[in-house]
């Protein structure tokens, strides 16, 4: 379980020694895992979604990361703070990702 700062609680997706190999494999020069070259090969819409005070990706990060894109990328900020927002808060996560699918026609 993983605490944010003690007022939510959810399940981690990975088991410790998996998420240490795959920060190791996104560590490697030779890994495939550069996602300013993936980014620069999109060509479908994208959406970034972080959480406002997230310390693994924060907003300097997310301009980063949009301006990597052929075309730019569809950009929210939810309202709670952290990383997992998406689990912490899925009703500020589901409106945004409706609205963008439904755009994709």
């Amino acid at each position: 379980m993983v605490s944010d700062h003690g007022k939510t609680q959810c399940e981690m997706p990975f088991e410790n020694d998996r998420l240490v190999r795959l920060r190791e494999f996104q560590a490697l020069d030779s890994g495939n895992y550069f996602h300013e070259k993936i980014a620069r090969k999109t060509k479908t819409p994208v959406l970034i979604f972080r959480g406002r005070e997230s310390r693994r990706f924060s907003g300097e990060g997310q301009k980063v990361l949009a301006g990597k894109f052929p075309k730019k990328p569809k950009v929210v900020l939810c309202p709670i703070p952290g990383h997992f927002s998406p689990v912490q808060e899925p009703s500020a996560f589901d409106p945004p990702i409706r609205e963008f699918v439904s755009r994709l026609n």
